[in-house]
């Protein structure tokens, strides 16, 4: 099933073609180990991956936009505080440049965005994987994310945590946790299950999400 196109605060998606981007060496960056303990299970609706809820959060099932999989929350915490997962089709689209394209974007629709560093590269389950940290702005509120990309089949995925300036390390243990337990139904590959659609590459809109407070909301579809 395809998922729709949104571009969620962090969660920025573009839609591309084919991408020729040429690939570098760099280091990959390891999941670090965690002691927040995992509870219960989490299934994609898809059937396309599976993981594990940190103890201490909850699903978010209020919340609904277009290309939003789930929204966890921790219990107690400042509004604004959440992990996003987002997919998109994006047929065989290169990770490298569905990166590129993602920074691009986030440039234009997140007030005071400024990244945080360098992207890395990384792995999930076996699928490889971009890092990258950034800031932005909400009416004077300054907020920090923390995202990993990764693509698999075809379709990409935004899981991406997010809190207010100061206090996203507190909640990187849960999120590195959720990360490990990660699991896709099918192995990696690059390969998408039906040839891409050639063309120029689109852009979405940004919709109101909760990992998006800054967004303006758009018609679903648009």
């Amino acid at each position: 099933m395809l998922r729709r196109f949104a571009a969620l605060c962090a969660v920025v998606s573009v839609v591309i073609g084919l991408a020729g981007c040429k690939k570098k060496t760099r280091d990959i960056v390891l999941l670090p180990e965690t002691q927040t303990p995992m509870g219960q299970e989490y299934k994609d609706p898809d059937g396309a991956f599976s993981l594990r809820i940190p103890e201490g959060w909850r699903q978010d099932k209020e919340t609904q936009a277009p290309g939003i999989v789930a929204v966890f929350v921790p219990e107690g915490a400042e509004a604004g505080t959440n992990i996003s997962i987002q997919a998109e089709n994006v047929g065989a689209t290169a990770l490298e440049y569905y990166s590129h394209l993602n920074e691009q974007n986030s440039k234009r629709v997140l007030n005071g965005y400024q990244p945080l560093g360098e992207r890395e590269a990384a792995n999930l389950d076996g699928a490889p994987a971009a890092v990258a940290r950034f800031r932005f702005d909400r009416g004077g509120q300054v907020y920090e994310s923390l995202r990993y990309l990764v693509i698999n089949h075809g379709e990409a995925y935004q899981i991406t945590l997010t809190a207010s300036q100061g206090s996203l390390k507190g909640y990187e243990d849960a999120y590195y946790g959720l990360l490990n337990s990660w699991k896709f139904s099918q192995p990696w590959s690059e390969t998408p299950p039906a040839p891409a659609e050639q063309g120029a590459p689109t852009e979405a809109k940004p919709d109101k999400g909760p990992s998006a407070p800054n967004a303006k909301p758009e018609a679903p579809g648009s």
